[in-house]
């Protein structure tokens, strides 16, 4: 008689327990002998699934492991499979959950639109984790997915006077966020919805006025029509954020409190040439996607600033997109138009924040500031009467990741709710 197997989701010291119980009731009709099967535990379904066997794909479900049911679903399953580089799953597991990260979901949504010539937004994944939820989306739609600035962090967010509302980085995109968001969430309760910059999939004109683009964001929160905002960017997103909240009070509008993830205020730095925007915007490649192979990064051919300055505008393009395939950021297929879409936006925040100036608050001002990052002080202290410092373990790059970011959220979370007391009282 072949032996089975049952998987059950347990703690060790309830398994043994569990195994004499079940033997005991279960038996054959015809035969008073026990089966042969064994039983199998897994102590955490994000962390152990990989030691379940490979399930049988066919559109039946295995130990709570769904195939994919359809042509589009199994489409989208040979694509997560590429990018996670495994097998065991199925359409209804969380392609974060699954050890996906940020340059992962970089990949992924570059072979989607390769296959399914379709332009989707990135941040179409926070709220379309699995497989499922993707098919539907592009079930649902014939032509490009509309872009939207402000959008959720992960499926089913709750806006509330409570939520918290964070501006990108320099790079546009909102990926970063993903772990804090999920820190938030899982640990705190709360729900965040994010900035990405306008322009990045040429929806429109990327802005290069900051000031026109925080007064862009503050209508957007207007929209929402809360009692009250609570705002936070990293990067030059902090940056944007104080400006977001002055916008707001000039309304009549109250700013429970802002909070700045490793930023100084802005300062002029001179005329920035385009091989100093083009070779920082390499430079960021590199720092913000800290899982790349460090031996594609060596491999990796790069320009100097002068060099570059002695190139054309189309041809920084091409480098810059020969530089994402190259790195894997990308594939083979990605459009020259979606790296100018993306270069420009880009292009147009440091130019505008070179050229910009923040207006004080009355909201408090947390700085949360990288205990090894370059960023020493706290200049922040000039734009309002509370202002305080929080020092977070990690870099500034690595302040938004793993260990750090528990410790990130556990601050941002208590100083939420310590505004919103202040707030109700």
């Amino acid at each position: 008689m072949a032996q089975t197997t049952l998987w059950y989701m347990t703690d060790d010291s309830k398994f043994n327990d569990l195994d004499k119980s079940l033997r005991k009731k279960v038996f054959f009709k015809d035969s008073n002998s026990y089966p042969d099967f064994k039983i199998g535990s897994l102590l955490d379904s994000s962390k152990q699934r990989k030691r379940l066997p490979i399930p049988n794909y066919g559109g039946i479900e295995v130990s709570n492991v769904i195939s994919p049911r359809n042509a589009v679903e199994n489409e989208l399953f040979k694509i997560w499979k590429k990018v996670l580089n495994r097998e065991n799953f199925g359409v209804k597991d969380s392609f974060f959950d699954l050890g996906g990260h940020s340059l992962m979901a970089v990949r992924l949504m570059s072979l989607l639109q390769t296959k399914f010539h379709i332009e989707i937004p990135i941040s179409t994944l926070f709220t379309n984790q699995t497989i499922e939820s993707m098919a539907q989306v592009l079930t649902n739609k014939t032509n490009n997915i509309s872009v939207e600035s402000l959008v959720n962090l992960l499926p089913e967010e709750k806006l509330n006077n409570n939520s918290l509302f964070i501006i990108h980085p320099g790079m546009g995109q909102v990926m970063v966020f993903n772990q804090l968001a999920q820190e938030l969430k899982t640990k705190f309760n709360k729900d965040v919805f994010a900035f990405q910059a306008p322009g990045l999939y040429g929806e429109m004109k990327p802005f290069t006025d900051m000031q026109k683009l925080a007064k862009f964001y503050a209508n957007k929160l207007i929209e929402k029509n809360l009692d009250s905002y609570n705002l936070a960017g990293y990067c030059v997103g902090g940056t944007l954020a104080v400006e977001v909240a002055h916008i707001l009070e000039q309304l009549g509008k109250k700013v429970a409190s802002v909070q700045i993830i490793d930023i100084r205020p802005p300062h002029y730095q001179g005329e920035l040439s385009e091989g100093y925007i083009a070779d920082y915007f390499v430079e960021q490649l590199f720092r913000s996607f800290d899982v790349l192979d460090p031996q594609k990064k060596l491999n990796v051919k790069t320009m100097s600033k002068e060099q570059l300055n002695t190139l054309d505008f189309n041809k920084v393009i091409q480098y810059l997109r020969e530089i994402c395939i190259q790195l894997e950021l990308v594939d083979k297929n990605y459009q020259t138009e979606q790296m100018e879409n993306w270069y420009r936006t880009w292009k147009g925040i440091i130019l505008g924040m070179n050229s910009f100036s923040v207006h004080k608050i009355n909201a408090p001002i947390f700085l949360y500031h990288a205990k090894e990052g370059d960023y020493k002080g706290n200049e922040w202290e000039q734009y309002s009467r509370q202002v305080k410092t929080i020092d977070i373990p990690g870099d500034h790059y690595s302040i938004l990741k793993d260990s750090n970011v528990k410790v990130l959220s556990k601050y941002i979370a208590r100083k939420l709710e310590e505004t919103n007391e202040c707030r109700t009282n």
